[in-house]
């Protein structure tokens, strides 16, 4: 009956029960052995990861026949051990001070190794993210020595704890274009700076030099990129050959979106040209105050891809011995400052010879000029005019230049626009006083005849041109600079 079936349940219940402890065993068994053999992956992995990169640079350290050699490094641990060189830990885990740069990004990161100027760098190029391909992309990275590339899969890279990325090296810096940051391209465009003495500077993202001058920044968004980058770039008017050497310097600096301030140190009584250096990524307007008071807006276009320089004057009677600096941004990207430097001397507003018409309301006049025509040894014909610009301190505005050559049908048969001094000022950022705007014009393929050459501004955004008043001024509102004969 009943009774018996309990009985034999009962006798089956120890059993049940060995039987399931056993598959619970088997199955953590089977499970613990799974996760052993996934380790075990995991760490095979690790270790020929290690052997391809870190431990192969080290080895290859070893054998530099330069033993002074001092060595710039991203993972100290293996190439301190085995390389048996003097390194420079830019992370900052055993050289002093290297980690104050590092949390501020690849700019400071830049600067620091521009600081120390050590003759190798082991360290990470593609694959790394952006940081450190700031870096490679200028002549901190020059001459590839060797390269470790490794290849990984979808679904190796979540098991990478090696730090392996698509290529590591060792590369030999490049310093000249470092030593260029320092040169100033205004100086060769205008006379702004004659006379003057450089008396103090800010070198933006090297943190020693921020601090040196109470420097603050502030974001009121998202950045559009890392807080500090490294650059390597030519200067917008640099008037060596186009494409030369001598016109490219890498520096690092920052990415702001609110506010920028330092201290200067300067002397009291003595005018004051502050040059500050962008990287023109995005557009905007820079407004600066000396004291407290406001002194001059700015306009940055967007030309990405080279260095741009703002000059800012600041009158003796507000010049003061500590003098607080602050720069208000709008703009809808990011303000991207690289250095400020002060000069002081005596300005002097040079006047123009004689006027050939003015733009708004007088703040802008274009002086008289005597175009040439020379012919270069290839048989090219360049017309070179030299535009005399003056302002009184007010110009304004986004404007670039236009020169034209029209020829009897008052058809443009030849001509140079841009910003002017060679794309480097916009009438927004002239000091008051004249400068000479040089233009060239190949004219090569123009036949002989009678021609008028015309110049002016226009906003390249909406191709508004302000209008000129003079005598020279045409009914259409271009400015006569010269009627040219041009031989056969």
């Amino acid at each position: 009956g009943g009774g018996g079936w309990r009985k034999a349940a009962s006798r089956l219940m120890p059993v049940a029960a060995s039987g399931g402890l056993l598959g619970l065993g088997v199955v953590g068994a089977l499970t613990l052995a799974l996760g052993w053999l996934s380790s075990l992956g995991d760490y095979l992995l690790n270790v020929g990861l290690v052997a391809a990169q870190p431990y192969a640079i080290a080895r290859d350290l070893r054998a530099y026949p330069d033993r002074a050699a001092r060595v710039a490094v991203h993972d100290v641990g293996l190439i301190r051990y085995l390389a048996g060189l003097d390194t420079l830990d830019i992370v900052g885990l055993t050289t002093p001070g290297a980690a104050d740069y590092w949390r501020n990004g690849p700019g400071s990161v830049g600067e620091f190794i521009e600081l120390r100027r050590p003759d190798l760098i082991a360290s990470y190029g593609v694959g790394h993210g952006l940081g450190l391909g700031y870096l490679a992309e200028t002549d901190l990275y020059a001459e590839p020595l060797a390269t470790y590339t490794v290849s990984l899969n979808a679904e190796q890279r979540p098991r990478n704890v090696a730090l392996a990325a698509d290529t590591q090296g060792i590369y030999r810096p490049h310093w000249a274009a470092a030593d260029r940051a320092d040169e100033v391209a205004l100086s060769g465009l205008t006379p702004y700076l004659d006379g003057f003495e450089l008396v103090d500077q800010i070198d933006v993202a090297d943190i020693a030099s921020e601090r040196a001058h109470d420097y603050r920044w502030t974001a009121l968004r998202p950045l559009g990129g890392f807080p500090t980058e490294y650059r390597q770039f030519p200067s917008i008017g640099c008037l060596e050959v186009e494409g030369s050497p001598l016109c490219v310097s890498m520096d690092g600096g920052r990415r702001i979106n609110g506010e920028e301030s330092f201290t200067l140190a300067v002397q009291p009584g003595r005018d004051l040209i502050l040059v500050t250096r962008v990287h023109p990524g995005d557009a905007g307007w820079l407004t600066i105050y000396a004291s407290g008071e406001p002194v001059a807006r700015r306009w940055i276009p967007a030309l990405p891809g080279g260095w741009l320089e703002l000059p800012t004057l600041i009158p003796a009677e507000r010049v003061t011995a500590v003098m607080p600096i602050r720069i208000a941004v709008e703009a809808a990207g990011d303000y991207q400052p690289y250095f400020h430097r002060a000069y002081q001397g005596r300005y002097t507003s040079r006047d123009l010879p004689g006027v050939l018409a003015s733009m708004q309301e007088n703040a802008i006049r274009l002086g008289e000029a005597a175009p040439s025509v020379e012919v270069h040894e290839d048989g090219r014909r360049v017309l070179r005019v030299g535009l005399p610009w003056w302002t009184d301190g007010r110009a304004t505005g986004d404007l670039k230049r236009y020169l034209h050559v029209l020829d009897a049908d008052g058809v443009v048969a030849a001509q140079a626009d841009g910003y002017p001094a060679r794309g480097a000022l916009p009438p927004a950022n002239w000091l008051p006083g004249m400068f000479i705007e040089w233009v060239e014009i190949d004219i090569t393929l123009l036949p002989a005849g009678r021609y008028r050459l015309t110049a002016g501004l226009y906003d390249p955004v909406s191709g508004e041109r302000p209008l000129p008043t003079g005598e020279s001024v045409d009914s259409s509102g271009r400015i006569i600079v010269s009627v040219l004969e041009l031989a056969p």
